[in-house]
């Protein structure tokens, strides 16, 4: 059966918790509808492995497609066909039809999925209530919207995101006038781990647009902006269907009390006097009455649940960095006038710099890779001009750095005997640690001023075989093959590559410990050579 990527992610992460709480496979596979086998090869991929899995599935044209108008008309006119009565009518059409029935039935899933053409249920379900969870186990998140008045009259709608413990149903919500993205959702998630004073080990949403994106033409996948914030944040997400009463219950009934409790009637004004509002409300009201179900009060109840959810801490940088285009004279505008950043930032067309603005003061980043990893560097801060049409400059950038670093480069390069190597391998260093560079050369120079010609060729020479791109690491090794090839004494003779230091009386070089690398890993695999 073809199954939408949504879906596979969505029954990922139900898998992954339904093993978290101890179900056994049978019963897994009982609740999803699935196979055992399934099963496996899910929990066989750690996240990333899934993702990477889930991007390239689904590419492979279906056996039965030139039949799909076929199997719809069949199941429009009868929905309750099944897919054995479906595979006879498929081999009437086509006696040398090449699948076999589980084919047949994988196809005709697929078409009742893409049609909306379920079939009908033999028995309606029996709805029992849902045993009260542990605390600290789970929260629950939903989105609504309601048009408020104005002082003036006027409509304005809002847009809220609320979030409730499962347990003692203490509850936050969060507002904003434009409708929610990811990354909106994310800083609204703050404020409620914030407001609570911890975080779930599982929070449980809708299937709602805000978290899973849509590309490609029905390629979902989890947003790439809430995909980061949930492995920072380490909780598990887990996504219900649109109808399933017995498990929405709880937070459906918080979007309505939040409507109709808080909402309705009241006067507008701008959002941070909503939100204030809100925090009041729930204090006086939704946090402090009596629940009808649990029959406690939730920040009672709360002070229960805090020893069980795990600790609330900021995390760096969640107000959103926003992409601007570098201007090649290295300034970049906004708001009606221009920045300026260092010169040699500008690389060509398509140079992009990270503008955040922080009080009156306008932050501008630099996206790197450090050490396979994108980072972004601050690289440049202006107070905000009020003026319009105004160029903000800061002297230093208009040093040309980049110029003197190649400088400084090609200076230590040509210490080496092997240029070209060398070459390689500082640029290599400068790509690794950027903003370290100076002082990664004026080490790499010092330590081949006192070390010999033939050590550092050695040095050079291991470093690029095993891909070891730092300073201190490249010293460390330098100063193991010093060793090996020039045993010290401790009696009146000199270090190898000092200029005649005196070893008896510098005993603390003897001892001194080289910058912090990975010397003992080096040594292994030298001797193992």
């Amino acid at each position: 059966m073809k199954i939408s990527k949504s879906k596979r992610v969505i029954m990922y992460y139900r898998i992954k918790k339904y093993l978290s709480d101890e179900f056994s496979i049978s019963k897994i596979s009982r609740e999803l509808n699935i196979s055992r086998k399934t099963i496996y090869f899910y929990n066989s991929m750690n996240e990333q492995q899934f993702m990477d899995w889930n991007a390239q599935a689904n590419k492979k044209e279906l056996k039965l497609s030139r039949h799909e108008e076929f199997v719809r008309g069949l199941l429009s006119k009868q929905q309750d066909f099944s897919a054995a009565q479906i595979h006879d009518r498929l081999l009437e059409l086509e006696p040398d039809l090449p699948v076999t029935e589980r084919t047949t039935f994988n196809f005709v899933q697929y078409i009742r999925q893409k049609y909306n053409l379920p079939k009908p249920p033999i028995n309606r379900r029996v709805y029992e209530s849902v045993p009260e969870l542990p605390y600290g186990k789970q929260a629950q998140v939903d989105f609504g919207e309601f048009t408020m008045q104005t002082q003036e009259g006027k409509n304005q709608k809002v847009y809220f995101m609320t979030m409730s413990l499962s347990r003692s149903r203490f509850k936050h919500t969060y507002f904003l006038t434009v409708p929610f993205t990811a990354r909106t959702a994310v800083i609204a998630h703050e404020e409620s781990f914030k407001y609570i004073g911890g975080i779930p080990g599982q929070i449980v949403y809708d299937q709602d647009s805000v978290f899973v994106s849509d590309e490609n033409k029905g390629d979902f996948l989890l947003t790439e902006v809430f995909q980061r914030y949930v492995s920072e944040r380490k909780f598990l997400p887990d996504f219900l269907h649109k109808a399933d009463p017995e498990s929405k219950g709880k937070i459906e009934n918080v979007v309505k009390y939040v409507k109709y409790n808080f909402l309705r009637g009241r006067i507008f004004i701008n959002n941070d006097v909503l939100n204030q509002q809100a925090i009041a409300w729930l204090e006086r009201t939704a946090n402090k009455k009596i629940h009808g179900t649990t029959k406690k009060s939730p920040v009672k109840e709360l002070q229960n649940e805090l020893e069980y959810l795990k600790t609330y801490y900021p995390v760096s940088q969640i107000n959103p960095l926003k992409q601007y285009t570098l201007r090649k004279d290295n300034k970049v505008c906004y708001k009606g006038n221009f920045y300026t950043v260092p010169t040699g930032t500008y690389k060509g067309r398509g140079s992009k710099v990270f503008l955040m603005q922080e009080s009156i003061k306008l932050k501008i980043y630099l996206k790197e890779c450090i050490n396979g990893k994108e980072e972004k560097k601050l690289i440049a801060e202006h107070v905000i001009s009020k003026e319009k049409g105004k160029t903000i400059i800061n002297t230093d950038h208009l040093r040309d750095k980049e110029k003197s670093i190649r400088e400084m480069i090609t200076q230590v390069t040509e210490l080496f005997s092997d240029k070209q190597k060398s070459g390689l391998f500082l640029n290599e260093i400068y790509a690794v640690k950027p903003r370290y560079i100076r002082d990664q050369l004026q080490t790499i120079r010092n330590v081949i001023i006192n070390t010999s010609a033939d050590i550092i060729g050695q040095s050079l020479e291991f470093c690029m075989e095993n891909r070891i791109f730092s300073a201190a690491d490249f010293k460390a090794v330098a100063q193991k093959f010093s060793r090996d090839t020039e045993p010290v004494s401790t009696t009146g003779t000199n270090l190898p590559g000092t200029g005649g230091i005196d070893a008896k009386s510098n005993m603390k070089l003897i001892n001194t410990s080289p910058d912090t690398s990975q010397i003992d890993t080096y040594e292994n695999i030298i001797t193992n050579n």
